[in-house]
């Protein structure tokens, strides 16, 4: 598959996302954030787990 060109506005309307969520010229995105945010939340739910 050669000349294909990823459109990350389109896949942000396709997945509901709010456009410029997945902006590559951002330094951090909204993604990112909402990674970060994730990770933690995970990681603080299975340390309450583990006591």
């Amino acid at each position: 598959m050669t000349g294909l060109i990823s459109n990350p506005p389109f896949y942000e309307m396709v997945m509901g996302w709010p456009i410029g969520w997945t902006a590559p010229e951002e330094r951090v995105t909204g993604f990112a954030a909402w990674l970060q945010r994730s990770r933690g939340a995970l990681s603080e739910a299975l340390a309450e787990q583990d006591t």
